[in-house]
Parts: structure tokens; sequence; C-alpha cells
């Protein structure tokens, strides 16, 4: 498994032209997912790494887990009320290198129950018609008090 660090590729990108940068990034574009096969996309790899150093609604990290991906997530506020480290995933402090934490992941841990407890958690916290129906019941006690 091979894993470009962002280093690596702030070091390549430095290196091209505009021209070249253009054309990267129009290659890129081509390969959008649309929304209706992000589940699919999702479903076809293990492990979905995300090391941003800020986050409000970490939409894409509860696609991940519903699709059973193994998380590996930036240890930030937002992240941390989603993932439990090591039980439905696993945060990433910024000074800890990702290849070596997915390694011991890999090596430590037993990725079907971290995938399917993701999965619960998901299902159990954030299904749509679960939210709804909480939304629908704050509505109604809304309107008895008026």
């Amino acid at each position: 498994m091979r894993i470009a660090s962002l280093l690596e590729i702030k070091k390549d990108l430095k290196q091209k032209t505009k021209q070249e940068l253009i054309e990267l990034i129009l290659k890129l574009t081509k390969y959008k997912v649309e929304n209706k096969e992000l589940l699919t996309k999702y479903c076809e790899y293990k492990f979905f790494i995300q090391l941003s150093i800020y986050e409000g609604n970490p939409k894409t990290i509860l696609e991940a887990m519903s699709a059973g991906c193994i998380v590996v997530v930036s240890n930030i506020p937002n992240n941390e009320d989603i993932v439990k480290d090591g039980i439905n995933g696993f945060l990433i402090s910024h000074d800890e290198n990702p290849v070596e934490k997915i390694k011991n992941i890999q090596k430590l841990h037993d990725l079907h129950l971290i995938s399917k407890n993701a999965q619960d958690y998901i299902t159990n916290n954030h299904d749509l018609n679960l939210i709804a129906k909480k939304e629908f019941s704050i509505l109604n006690t809304l309107l008895d008090r008026n």
C-alpha cells in the first residue's frame, strides 16, 4: 500500500509549471464522483483517511463510516464527537505518521469489528429516518407550547 504524504505532494506541485497545474486540475475534475455513486465508491476501499485541521460537520466521515470504511481522521473537536478512537475508527494527531498509524491499526485491531461498530454508530445516531423523527418531535413540542 502506498500513501503519498502531503509534503511529497506539495514538493511535486511546486515543481510543476502553471500549464502543468492547469492540466492536472482538468484531469482531476474528470474523476469527479457523482453524489449517487459515493456509497459504491466508499465500498471499494478499506480505509478512509482525512487529515484536515478543521471540520464543520464532517459528512464525508459519516458517509465513509456508513459504507464500513475504517476511518482514520484528525484528532480535532468535531471528529472527536463522531469517532471513538479504537472503537468505530481512529483519531490521529498531526505529529503522527499516517502510514505507520495504518500499519499499526492493521496489526493490532479487529478491522471487521471496527467497521461494524462504525456502521452501527451511523445507524443509531445519524440515520435519516431517526433524524427526521427527532426533528418532528421537536416541532410538535414547539407547536404544543403555543
